[in-house]
């Protein structure tokens, strides 16, 4: 009895250590791919604060480079950062900078006038109420940038990062 009961316990537990084993290669797998997808510009849909959706066609004439945030109003990072857009404008008015996030309206309406990026005309901000940017993207790390020239990534930051290293065509590894 003893015996069975041990050979059943042993089979359940090498079921269950197969299965994890096949469910966390899986998932390396899916996240490796997305994080090869994200190295040209993928193919997203998020919504600018009217509802109206944004996506790849919506940027038919981006300027020389890309900036993609995914930020929180709410996050310290994130507000400095805001602050550090406004106050180097003039290195940023060549760029266009898409700043999503998953949060609502009303909070994102006040982090926008509050940091004043109505003044930068190069600034979009997106809803992603679905919070598909990790899919399209690979990460979800808030803040995460991703620096996209001529549709092409340059650089990836998750994290907090300097305005100077989101300008940089040099590949930065922190």
């Amino acid at each position: 009895m003893k015996r069975k009961l041990s050979m059943v316990i042993g089979g359940v537990l090498l079921l269950f250590v197969s299965f994890m084993g096949y469910h966390i290669f899986k998932t390396i797998k899916k996240k490796k791919e997305i994080g090869q997808q994200a190295n040209t510009l993928p193919a997203f849909r998020f919504y600018k604060q009217d509802k109206t959706e944004f996506n790849l066609d919506s940027l038919h004439n981006y300027s020389d480079r890309l900036i993609i945030e995914y930020f929180s109003p709410d996050c310290e990072h994130c507000q400095y950062t805001a602050q550090k857009y406004v106050a180097e404008k003039e290195k940023l008015q060549n760029c266009k900078i898409l700043m999503v996030t998953f949060s609502d309206s009303l909070s994102v309406a006040h982090f926008y006038q509050d940091y004043k990026l109505n003044t930068m005309p190069n600034i979009i901000v997106l809803s992603d109420p679905g919070i598909k940017f990790p899919g399209y993207f690979g990460a979800g790390v808030i803040p995460s940038f991703y620096v996209y020239k001529n549709n092409r990534l340059v650089n990836k930051f998750l994290g907090e990062t300097r305005i100077n290293n989101l300008l940089s065509d040099t590949l930065i590894k922190l």
